[in-house]
This record gives structure tokens, sequence and C-alpha cells, in this order.
């Protein structure tokens, strides 16, 4: 496998639920953010992980498990850049009744494979996947995952690939930690910095990558975080934490 640079984390940059909704808030509404745009430099990030975790070889076939929150986005953004660059990829939809977001519509437009998860095919794609991607449920998890939620990952643990998380486990609170159902991630693609619970379950995490969003600086201290990419410019990292 090609090799990441690495980077240490301190505690102090770890993000809570709380700093992670914020930080989010604050990007689109004081710093004139989209949405849609940060979708795309995390699904970017995701396939590039991917991409060097399965050495570039085109023939391993990708599962990707999509709920209808913004971390179902980064994963139709990372299907669409692992599709165009010829890995065979297949979206698992598990909110059917939402309505389709423009990521869904650029990945069916360029002809990307699209299943329901309640479809007859789809237990099949996930399970015998070379890799499958998590992104069901993201850090603005609350309460219990609905039972589609925990069949979706449910499947995804009975998987034979590398399962690759997007930012958090799902079913793994970031403040909290694990819950009663979640992801065993192999990895973890971290946005911005790692969530605070992979101090206590860095087990369900796996090995840890964190994408940098490349955002303005001053956002880290109206959130109250200490600065994780002061001097750094790279684009995705191997993450540890520093303390």
């Amino acid at each position: 496998m090609r090799i990441f640079p690495s980077h240490r984390f301190s505690s102090k940059s770890l993000l809570s639920q709380e700093k992670a909704v914020r930080l989010d808030l604050l990007l689109v509404q004081t710093f004139g953010y989209s949405i849609a745009a940060l979708m795309e430099i995390a699904g970017l990030g995701v396939a590039t992980v991917v991409d060097r975790l399965l050495d570039a070889e085109k023939h391993h076939e990708i599962a990707v498990v999509v709920g209808s929150g913004n971390n179902g986005g980064d994963g139709w953004v990372a299907a669409r850049y692992l599709h165009n660059w010829g890995y065979p990829v297949c979206v698992v939809v598990i909110d059917t009744a939402a309505s389709v977001s423009p990521q869904q519509r650029m990945f069916e437009k360029i002809g990307g494979m699209v299943l329901a998860l309640e479809d007859n095919d789809a237990d099949w794609a996930i399970t015998s996947a070379d890799c499958v991607i998590d992104g069901i449920v993201g850090v603005g998890i609350s309460g219990s995952l609905r039972p589609m939620h925990k069949l979706a990952v449910d499947r995804v643990n009975q998987s034979r690939g590398l399962v690759v998380a997007i930012d958090i486990p799902s079913g793994v609170h970031p403040d909290e930690g694990a819950g009663l159902v979640c992801v065993h991630a192999d990895h973890t693609v971290a946005m911005v910095a790692p969530k605070r619970a992979v101090r206590d379950c860095s087990g369900m995490f796996g090995t840890l990558w964190c994408v940098n969003l490349s955002l303005p600086a001053a956002i880290y201290g109206l959130v109250g975080v200490l600065d994780p990419w002061q001097g750094v410019s790279d684009f995705v990292v191997a993450a540890t934490l520093a303390d």
C-alpha cells in the first residue's frame, strides 16, 4: 500500500458532537461554504484513502452503504470518484423514501449501480465486496439506530472485505462511544479532526486517517478547539493521537 504522511492530533483538537455540529454551522452561516462543496472534498478524501488501501487495483469491488444525511452524501461523492477511477462500485441506499440528492443524481448519471437495501442483490453486494464504505450515519447520531440502519450495520459487519467508515463508525456516538449496534471498522476516515470517542473505543475505528478540508484557521477558535492543521498542507494523513 502506498503510504500517506502521518500527523499527530492533540486531544485539544478532537471534536465532540456539539463542536462538530457548530463547525458545520459556522462554515455555512459565517464563512459562506456550501454543504455540497464540503461533501465534495470529504468524498474525495474517502475515495483517495480507499484507492490507496486497495493499491489502485481496479478489479476490487466496492460497496458504499449510505443513509440520507450528510454522511451518506459524502458516500455518494466517494462512490462517484471511485467509479470514475475504474472500480466496480455499487451504492446501497437505506432510505429509499428520501428525496434524491444532487450527489445521488450525479452518480446515477455516470452509470453508477444503485440498489436499495431491501433488494435481493444488496446483501450479496455488501457481504462479498472487497471494500465496504460505511456512510450510514455520522456525528449527528441521536438515540438508538432505526431498524433499517441496524440492518445495514449488520450487513456491513458481515462483509468479508475491508470496512472503511466515513468520519466515525455508524452507531458510535462522538462523545459517548460505542452503542449497542455499531460498525466495526477496519479504517476510519475522519473529517477535519478525529472525534472524541476514538480515545475510549479506538478498536471500533481501526486505523485512523484524517482529511484536511483546508478550513479558515479562525474557525477553530470560534469552535473552541486547537487548530489541528497548523503548518500542515497535506490533504490526507495517517492520524495518531498525541496525548
